[in-house]
């Protein structure tokens, strides 16, 4: 959902966040998310491009503040970047990357509020912290 920076690209993708430089310190981002009780949703997909879209390896995900009314599923699998048109890899926009899929799952029946929090360290060392606010319908 978001930037391009010089040298080695890291990019998370989705609902929690845009792309990181691997010279930042993790700065909490946090997104507001509405979803339907019950349902799976994915709230984000983390990979590591560089040139020619190739994948820099993959990005470990680990849980900071788990979600209270809910569940998260964090594994290996595909998804497209998105990269904005002016950067170099906006290319590989077009095409399916290997990264991390984070979802949530509320608890059956649950309406309401929930949050949850996830760092994600990227390979080329970059860091970043991500939050979501998930108002359950």
């Amino acid at each position: 959902m978001k930037m391009m920076f010089r040298g080695a690209t890291v990019c998370s993708l989705t609902l929690l966040t845009g792309c990181n430089s691997p010279q930042q310190s993790p700065a909490p981002n946090t997104r507001n998310v509405s979803v339907a009780s019950g349902h799976s949703t994915q709230l984000g997909f983390f990979a590591s491009l560089g040139e020619r879209c190739a994948s820099l390896g993959t990005p470990l995900v680990t849980v900071v503040e788990q979600p209270a009314h809910g569940t998260l599923d964090i594994r290996a699998g595909s998804g497209n970047s998105h990269f904005p048109p002016s950067s170099p890899l906006a290319a590989c926009n077009m095409r399916r990357s290997p990264g991390m899929l984070v979802t949530y799952q509320s608890a059956q029946g649950f309406v309401g509020s929930d949050r949850l929090t996830i760092r994600v360290q990227f390979p080329s060392g970059g860091e970043e912290l991500d939050s979501a606010v998930i108002s359950v319908r």
